[in-house]
C-alpha cells in the first residue's frame, strides 16, 4: 500500500522512498546501514538534549537579554541595547 505524506524540507536533499517490506529487508540484512541510522539519532537525541540543558540552566537575565535580541531581530538597528518598544498612552507596555 502506497501512503502519501507532504514533507518539508530545510536544505536541498534527495528523498528515496522505500516500502517498509523493503526498510525492514534493508535493516534487517545490512548491520551497517542500522548502526549509521542508530548512531544518526543517537548524535541527534545527544545535541537536543544537550541544547535543552543549556536553555535550562541560563540565568533569568541571559533569558530576557536573548528574548530582547530575538524581538529586534527583524528590525533595522541591531546595536546592543538599541531594542525600543512602544508604550501605550497609560505609560505600559
Amino acid at each position: 500500500m502506497l501512503s502519501i505524506c507532504n514533507v518539508t524540507v530545510i536544505t536541498d536533499c534527495t528523498v528515496l522512498p522505500v516500502p517498509k517490506d523493503g526498510f525492514t529487508y534493508m535493516i534487517t540484512s545490512e548491520k551497517g546501514i542500522v548502526m549509521h541510522i542508530m548512531k544518526y539519532l543517537s548524535k541527534q537525541l545527544y545535541t537536543h538534549m544537550e541544547t535543552i540543558r543549556k536553555e535550562f540552566n541560563k540565568s533569568a537575565s541571559d533569558k530576557i537579554a536573548e528574548l530582547f535580541q530575538l524581538l529586534k531581530f527583524e528590525g533595522t538597528d541591531q546595536e546592543l541595547f538599541s531594542f525600543e518598544m512602544s508604550l501605550g498612552n497609560d505609560g505600559r507596555a
